[in-house]
């Protein structure tokens, strides 16, 4: 018998700290979501980042940061836009991604740009594989709750 009540008090003692765990992560979530940068704070962390990993000349420097300036602006104002259809917005930002490759292969040699292409595709791949991992975790979820229903 007292093994029995240790069983379920240990069962309910677990529960509670795995959704303690769960609440935490949503509020940390929620704050770094909170956290919003403004366009210019945005356009200079890419800015530097590029700079670390192309070696970036100062001068590349300078017109690369003005870019990421507009661009950001960009965004933001198509984003706010509220006159706009989510399919429009898509459209648009897709628009000004692509001017921005355009301007970024006039700023940078062949050697950087290549080393560019490379490290954008290897954040994408990163990318695709955590969502393909939520993705499993959530068909897993979905897949226990069917299975309690039963």
């Amino acid at each position: 018998m007292k093994l029995k009540i240790f069983a379920i008090a240990l069962m309910l003692a677990s529960g509670t700290v795995a959704t303690a765990q769960t609440v935490e992560k949503r509020q940390a979530l929620k704050e770094r979501k909170q956290i919003q940068l403004t366009p210019e704070q945005r356009a200079a962390n890419r800015t530097s980042k590029m700079q670390e990993t192309l070696s970036l000349s100062e001068d590349q420097s300078v017109k690369i940061r003005e870019l990421h300036n507009g661009i950001a602006l960009k965004q933001d104002a198509i984003r706010n836009d509220q006159n706009l259809s989510k399919e429009q917005k898509k459209e648009a930002l897709k628009a000004n991604h692509d001017a921005y490759k355009i301007q970024l292969a006039q700023i940078l040699d062949e050697t950087q740009l290549k080393k560019y292409e490379d490290w954008e595709k290897h954040k994408m791949e990163k990318r695709e594989a955590k969502q393909r991992a939520h993705a499993g975790k959530k068909i897993e979820a979905e897949e226990t709750l069917e299975n309690d229903d039963l």
